[in-house]
C-alpha cells in the first residue's frame, strides 16, 4: 500500500509541475495585432559566402565571413498601424577566412536609427520592412517564430558584382519586452 501511496504522490507531482503556461510559447497566427509590440534584439546571427564565376563556367570559392551580433542596446518597436521603428547600439564581430589565406576578424560598434513601414504576407510567412530613414532593418524576411514573447526573422539575399556572386544570410532573434 505504501508503494501505491508513493506512486501516486509522485504521478500527481510530475502531472503538477508539467503544467505550465503554454500559451507562452506557442506559435501565434502572423497578423499585425499579433506582431504589434516592443522587442530587444537577443541575437544577430550572419554568414556570407563570395563566390567567383570564370569564363568558363567553374565556381571558386573565395572567402566565408560569419557575422556574430553582441552587446545588444537596441529596441525594436513593431506598430499594429503598420509602421515600425528600430533604434540603438550594437557590436559586430565579423570573422573573415579567405580561400587559402589567414582568418581575420573585425569588430565594429553600430548604430541603428531606422523609421518605415511593414508589410505582411501570411501565405509566405513573410514582413517586409520599407524604411523611411535608416537602413538597418530593409527588405523582406521570412518570419521563422511569432510567439507571445518571441521573434525570429531571417532574411536570404543574393548580389552579383562582375563574375563575384556574395550569398548572404542572416538570422535576428528577439525578445519581446
Amino acid at each position: 500500500m505504501r508503494h501505491l501511496f508513493i506512486f501516486f504522490c509522485l504521478c500527481f507531482a510530475s502531472i503538477f509541475i508539467s503544467c505550465g503556461d503554454s500559451n507562452e510559447n506557442s506559435e501565434l497566427l502572423l497578423t499585425n495585432s499579433n506582431i504589434a509590440g516592443t522587442f530587444a534584439i537577443e541575437s544577430l546571427t550572419g554568414e556570407e559566402n563570395e563566390t567567383a564565376t570564370s569564363t568558363t563556367g567553374a565556381v571558386v570559392d573565395l572567402a566565408t565571413s560569419f557575422l556574430l551580433g553582441d552587446t545588444f542596446q537596441v529596441n525594436l518597436t513593431i506598430n499594429a498601424n503598420g509602421t515600425y521603428a528600430i533604434e540603438g547600439l550594437y557590436r559586430e564581430v565579423k570573422t573573415t577566412t579567405p580561400n587559402g589565406g589567414s582568418t581575420s576578424e573585425i569588430t565594429s560598434i553600430l548604430a541603428t536609427d531606422t523609421t518605415g513601414n511593414y508589410q505582411l504576407n501570411g501565405i509566405e510567412n513573410t514582413i517586409t520592412f520599407t524604411a523611411n530613414t535608416g537602413t538597418f532593418l530593409v527588405g523582406t524576411y521570412t518570419v521563422n517564430t511569432l510567439s507571445q514573447n518571441r521573434l525570429s526573422i531571417s532574411k536570404n539575399s543574393e548580389e552579383s558584382l562582375g563574375s563575384n556572386t556574395i550569398r548572404r544570410k542572416i538570422i535576428i532573434d528577439f525578445i519581446r519586452d
